[in-house]
């Protein structure tokens, strides 16, 4: 027992003394602040599902199936759970290991063996430990730094769910309309098609009584072919939007989803934006938070890489009973234990240690910079999105404009034509305007509701997230 008491007290100064830490340079502090400007800003925040505004059941309903039965998403909720996992895993490194154990051994020694009177006989061993315990002194904190390391990756993994969720919903949004649009651009280009054949035909007679030369006719004719063409490109695509969006619902071509071709496309006047854009309203960015976590995952792998110069004490220890023999195995004489303290200090790693140390902490100053990389393009991309918002309303309401005088210019030419003032010719043409400006505000529309889907979709969603000021404490 004194012997062992000494053996302790090295132990314990062996775990209080420290090996010589490396130096490394200072890591950059990341960015802490920012402000986008923005034009018309209120007080409300973005809600999680801000495409309600819309009041579109069907935008509503897809949403919802998408979210539910997208394999691209199922795939990123596995991950997740995988992660989660892993956490508890690590975490178990908390706690002390306790196990029981029993081995039978029926053998036969060598006559030449080293075991004394047992050689040359045949012999049954038989160790039942019921209590086996294996503790690793987590002076260091290396147990709780590997435990902050993955549950910093489950944040990760758990960010990309998020940002695949936001992905997904603005893919069904920005599809959903662009299918719908490109259904009323059909209906209204087969309406031009067959206005600018009833043109074909009014200039061909025209020619035919010497009224218009041949010239007249050939030009409409090239227009009519122009516009079947282009009645065959907007046919197909529909169908591919159609089957991108079903691609989208985790659906293939052949699957039964209603989808109403005769939804008109919301057309709101204004959408709301926070008053302010800063970085705690950045922070709900999935991207960002990716970002933010990985930093965070890789300043702990920095500390790990400090702990490894330091001792590592494991202490174990068993209690059971031990008898060559099984007649006696259950005998009070047959009872052990021990107890096994163990230190490891590292002397000499041949540069193994600063090696590692310089390379985490790079990494470490990596993260930081991709993090900074990733906020200001997240500024830039939001402030472009606000440039596009606004112009895609003023290009809006100007397609409003044109459309409003293109339909009483229309209702004039008709009006002239039943009067027998102007040609049945002049009334085509303006009815050409009429469903020209039709099809452009529809794109017109599709342009207004993309902007402000990648707007809501750049501004995180309306996710809710620690503000930036505590995400980042830890970093500076």
């Amino acid at each position: 027992m004194k012997h062992f008491r000494i053996a302790c007290g090295l132990l314990a100064a062996g775990a209080l003394s420290t090996a010589c830490v490396a130096p490394i340079p200072k890591s950059p502090r990341p960015i802490t602040a920012l402000h986008v400007a923005t034009t018309g800003g209120s007080d409300r925040p973005i809600t999680p599902d801000w495409w309600r505004q819309f009041a579109d059941p069907q935008l509503d309903r897809l949403v919802a199936v998408a979210l539910a039965d997208s394999p691209g998403l199922a795939e990123s909720r596995a991950r997740v759970m995988a992660a989660n996992a892993d956490v508890s895993r690590v975490d178990a490194l908390l706690y002390p290991h306790a196990q029981a154990g029993a081995t039978v051994i029926h053998g036969h020694n060598s006559y030449n063996g080293n075991l004394y009177i047992y050689n040359g006989k045949t012999y049954s061993l038989g160790v039942i430990d019921p209590l086996q315990v294996d503790y690793h002194l987590d002076i260091w904190g290396e147990d709780r730094e590997r435990v902050a390391v993955a549950e910093a990756d489950a944040r990760v993994t758990q960010a990309w769910q998020a940002q695949t969720e936001l992905q997904l919903t603005a893919a069904v949004i920005k599809t959903y309309f662009a299918w719908q649009t490109a259904n009323h651009l059909v209906a209204e280009q087969e309406a031009l098609v067959e206005l600018a054949d009833e043109a074909r035909r009014i200039i061909a007679a025209a020619v035919r009584a010497g009224v218009q030369p041949p010239s007249v006719e050939v030009t409409q004719r090239a227009a009519w072919d122009r516009a079947r063409a282009r009645l065959t490109e907007l046919t197909q695509r529909r169908a591919a939007l159609r089957y991108a969006l079903l691609a989208l619902l985790g659906k293939d071509s052949s699957a039964a989803v209603l989808l109403d071709t005769r939804a008109d496309l919301p057309a709101p006047k204004r959408f709301p934006l926070p008053a302010t854009i800063d970085l705690d309203t950045l922070a709900a960015r999935p991207d960002i938070q990716i970002a933010l976590w990985r930093a965070q995952a890789a300043r702990h792998r920095k500390k790990l890489a400090k702990i490894a110069y330091y001792p590592d004490i494991h202490l174990t220890a068993f209690a059971g009973l031990t008898s060559l023999g099984l007649a006696k195995m259950f005998y009070s004489n047959s009872e052990g234990f021990a107890v096994a303290p163990a230190i490891r200090l590292p002397l000499f790693e041949g540069g193994a240690l600063d090696a590692n140390l310089h390379a985490r902490a790079a990494a470490y100053d990596a993260t930081i910079y991709a993090y900074d990389k990733t906020v200001l393009d997240a500024a830039a991309q939001v402030a472009t999105d606000l440039a596009e918002l606004d112009n895609s309303k003023r290009n809006f309401a100007d397609d409003a404009d044109v459309r409003e005088e293109a339909d009483r210019l229309a209702a004039i030419a008709d009006t002239a034509y039943r009067s027998g003032v102007l040609p049945r010719l002049v009334r085509v043409r303006a009815r050409i305007r009429q469903r020209s400006a039709d099809m452009a505000i529809q794109n017109g529309t599709l342009r207004w509701l993309t902007a402000i889907t990648d707007t809501a979709t750049d501004l995180g969603g309306g996710a809710h997230q620690p503000s930036s000021a505590q995400s980042l404490s830890d970093l500076r």
